[in-house]
């Protein structure tokens, strides 16, 4: 009788068992070693494609990140650029008072005064040309947009910031509903005064009072109430008394304190601001100056005094300070701001009154030749500079820094997804390699008692 060994099942069942065994084993040391829970696409196919996208996402936030915070320092560079030359535009509207102190200085210090003013108008200049960051220039008009078809009803355009279409130029419109006006008293100054009559004037810039004779005739009252007008802000024309400039804020009060004045009737009257709208949106008209804010456009135009109604265009052709903030190339993940030219041509009354470099020695506003004229233009270059200043300001605070601090919260919150799906639990690791490494010991543990099994068998059929 024979006996038969033909069973290897168990064999066969340890075998596969340890194979398993050692592939956890090393699947688990293998995360271990690299922390990682995905290795390979075969460790999980889905989790791979999700983590490749989430760290993509989280490379391009990093980036947005960067950018703004460069922008952020371009900003501040420039607006310490600015603070610089704010400080100068003081010292030249003291020394411009100075100037004007004729009696207590002499010739000799007016002039040492005026030379004052000449080298703080160099220094303008030259910070307006030399201020650089990364080797962009801020402030010598290089960062402002480009602007081209302006109407010629357009006194001045300054635009601080635009989302510009890839396409080609934007084309604002400006709709007119109502021309600025100027305070105007009611009534013409009569031909020949019938009468003797004590006024009062009052204006934007003061009040004064003036004695009027019998007879007296419309040329000589206007004479005398534009004698005072930088008292006053208030000036005849044409037998019209009338604020010199336009707007809300200029009014002109007419009071007869003695006799009875022929011709305008006494009260308080009111100017008018412009009235328009940019781009089909509502804009804060002061004076004859429109301004707008809107979610494309931050600009500040300036009209010719009395431009009536109407809709009057300019092109943006391009310029201004790009930034890519977010993590798209759409346009609400990108910033353009201009800067317009601080030089001594751009700031002031260009056009108008004058610019700042008309107060240089033998200049036509020099406060020595012009001393009125000087203190307008350096007071509307001043607030050029400053609203400019607060303008970038208004960008870091409320663009910049919000937008920081939303993609940091981003970044920890993708971060956090992607450690998620492709960190490997150390402490699960460890258990998966200690169970296949018990796995591994009990294989090799029946794999032995087999073979001792089969060898008793087959010392027993010798």
């Amino acid at each position: 009788m024979g006996l038969r060994i033909n069973d290897t099942s168990g064999v066969l069942s340890s075998l596969r068992q340890l194979s398993l065994a050692r592939l956890s084993q090393s699947s688990a040391l293998e995360k271990m070693a690299t922390g990682l829970a995905i290795n390979r696409a075969g460790d999980n196919p889905s989790g791979l494609v999700i983590s490749e996208i989430l760290r993509s996402q989280l490379g391009a936030t990093a980036q947005a990140i960067e950018n703004t915070q460069f922008a952020a320092n371009m900003v501040a560079t420039a607006e310490a650029g600015m603070s610089e030359i704010n400080n100068l535009m003081t010292g030249i509207r003291g020394q411009s008072l100075a100037i004007m102190n004729t009696g207590a200085m002499s010739p000799e210090a007016q002039m040492a005064a005026q030379m004052s003013i000449d080298m703080s108008l160099q220094a303008i200049d030259r910070i307006a040309n030399t201020t650089r960051f990364a080797g962009t220039s801020l402030l010598n008009g290089a960062a402002s947009f480009n602007i081209s078809n302006a109407a010629t009803q357009f006194e001045d355009i300054r635009v601080m910031a635009a989302s510009l279409p890839a396409s080609g130029p934007m084309t604002i419109d400006v709709a007119v509903q109502a021309a600025a006006q100027q305070a105007t008293a009611t009534g013409n100054i009569a031909p020949v005064q019938a009468g003797a009559s004590t006024v009062q004037i009052r204006g934007s810039q003061g009040s004064v009072e003036l004695n009027f004779a019998a007879g007296a005739t419309q040329a000589e009252v206007m004479s005398a109430i534009n004698a005072t007008t930088s008292n006053t802000g208030v000036e005849a024309v044409g037998g019209q008394i009338r604020s010199v400039e336009y707007g809300s804020q200029e009014f002109v009060s007419f009071t007869v304190t003695q006799g009875a004045f022929s011709g305008i009737t006494p009260g308080t009257y009111a100017g008018q601001d412009i009235q328009a709208t940019v781009e089909g949106q509502p804009a804060q008209g002061i004076g004859n100056q429109v301004m707008v804010t809107t979610g494309g456009l931050t600009a500040e135009l300036r009209m010719d005094a009395g431009t009536g109604p109407g809709t009057y265009t300019f092109d943006i052709v391009g310029g201004g300070l790009g930034f890519q903030l977010g993590t798209e190339g759409t346009a609400a993940d990108q910033l353009r701001v201009g800067i317009e030219a601080m030089n001594v041509s751009r700031l002031g009354q260009p056009g108008a009154l004058g610019n700042l470099g008309s107060l240089r020695s033998g200049g036509a506003n020099s406060p020595m030749v012009n001393p009125a004229n000087a203190l307008e233009i350096v007071d509307s270059a001043i607030n050029q500079v400053s609203t400019t200043r607060g303008h970038l300001g208004s960008v870091v605070q409320q663009q910049l820094q919000p937008n920081v601090s939303a993609l940091q919260i981003a970044f920890e919150n993708l971060s956090a997804s992607e450690s998620t799906i492709r960190d490997a639990d150390m402490a699960q690791e460890a258990a998966n390699a200690g169970r296949a490494n018990i796995l591994i010991e009990a294989a090799v543990l029946a794999l032995r008692n087999a073979n001792i099994t089969q060898g008793g068998v087959l010392r027993l059929l010798r």
